[in-house]
């Protein structure tokens, strides 16, 4: 679908109030707590942790890609309002559970409400921009986005991390329910972006969007290589804790750290295009995932003066996301957009499964340093033998052939513009 010369009534004011829901539908204010109040209020173990940590992601799998098919066939707006209205619920169950049951079930909450709004965020900002005529903006601005939100995320974390000073380690997490409900409001505000819709059915637009991303070399390897490192980049956030309290950090300055980190994350957002047009595409897709294999060993090493290079993780994650997101969203078709970037998500959630189920496994008999060790070990080989593959395929610019921009030859230099 071509740029539109006039914009529709409302697209320019959805994209002025979008930040706010972005940077709302996470309003965590448990972010550097929750592991902690698993274990010291609801007497889970580390293991079990990790290893709720994989039900939760294997009911995400579940649901990414149906959930995804629901903003393709229907409207991206309302995929938003009920992934905010599902996290919302999600928060108040998790920090109310009083048994493993509850607790599984608001993960399993979290999960839809997840899925609802992963990919049909990225479509709806996608969509939206190519309607004012700015889609060559994307990378950017969802980088900047994901960073605001990131900041959002910090400010929230050290705003609970101080709250646990004075109240239960539960009364952050209920908090976030109510933060969520304020998102909702926004997404009711935010008008549907023009698009071609699919006419198919909910299993035919799943089944080409996933087949698509299959059958193409270079969609299917990019994916692989951007799933590895989320996968990592959320095992570094379920261990910091542990970590952090270990080497005798007090649980109420959690928070800063986490704070610290986040910022850390929102750096690598707010940097995605500048890193491309320094690298190109081709060797940022080499750079950032060694950066964070690089991170994790920081974390592994057991000395608290190289914990900020366990941060490395966060940062090469967010700026390696939004240039995935822009690959993937410039070589499909209006009608599967949300659906395929679903089945990104969906492949990013698998990888973390096997991560969790690994250390949940294995961490409590070698060991957090060794296991974190191991997950680096396993990301630079998984990472090496993608990107040649990747690379193989032929198609190394951000722009498909016949459209404008692209990397000089995919290997570096700025962006033509």
């Amino acid at each position: 679908m071509a740029e539109t010369a006039t914009p529709p009534p409302g697209i320019e004011r959805s994209l002025r109030l979008l930040p706010w829901w972005w940077v709302l539908r996470w309003a965590w204010l448990g972010e550097a707590i929750w592991v902690v109040y698993l274990i010291e209020d609801r007497g889970l173990t580390l293991g079990q942790v990790l290893l709720l940590e994989a039900v939760v992601f294997g009911a995400v799998v579940i649901a990414e890609v149906p959930t995804g098919v629901i903003a393709d066939r229907y409207t991206r707006r309302l995929s938003l309002l009920l992934g905010s209205l599902f996290s919302a619920l999600a928060f108040v169950v998790f920090g109310l559970a009083s048994s493993i049951e509850l607790l599984m079930g608001s993960y399993v909450l979290f999960a839809i409400g997840g899925a609802l709004m992963s990919g049909a965020d990225e479509a709806f900002l996608y969509d939206s921009l190519r309607a004012v005529g700015r889609s060559e903006e994307f990378a950017g601005v969802f980088g900047r986005f994901n960073a605001r939100m990131t900041v959002g995320i910090a400010v929230f974390t050290v705003a609970g991390g101080l709250m646990v000073i004075w109240t239960p380690l539960s009364w952050p997490i209920v908090l976030s329910g109510v933060l969520a409900l304020v998102a909702a409001g926004f997404a009711l505000l935010l008008v549907e972006p023009p698009r071609a819709r699919s006419d198919q059915s909910f299993l035919r637009i799943g089944r080409s969007a996933a087949g698509r991303i299959v059958r193409t070399r270079a969609l299917r390897w990019i994916v692989v290589i951007s799933a590895a490192v989320q996968g990592i980049e959320l095992v570094v956030f379920a261990t910091f804790q542990p970590i952090l309290v270990g080497e005798g950090v007090p649980v109420w300055a959690l928070g800063w750290v986490a704070a610290g980190m986040m910022l850390v994350a929102a750096a690598g957002g707010w940097s995605s295009w500048r890193v491309r047009q320094r690298f190109g595409l081709s060797r940022s897709l080499a750079v950032l995932p060694a950066l964070a294999a690089l991170g994790v060993l920081g974390g592994a090493s057991g000395m608290l003066w190289l914990f900020p290079v366990f941060t490395c993780a966060m940062f090469a994650r967010e700026a390696l996301h939004p240039l995935v997101v822009e690959y993937l969203s410039r070589r499909v078709p209006d009608g599967e957009r949300a659906t395929t970037l679903s089945v990104h998500q969906l492949a990013a959630w698998t990888a973390t499964i096997a991560m969790s189920l690994g250390l949940g496994l294995v961490v409590d008999r070698v060991g957090l340093g060794t296991a974190l060790a191991a997950a680096s070990a396993v990301l630079v080989v998984i990472v090496l033998v993608t990107y040649v593959l990747w690379r193989s395929a032929g198609d190394r610019q951000s722009y498909p052939a016949g459209e404008r921009g692209g990397d000089i030859d995919g290997d570096g230099g700025a962006e033509v513009r």
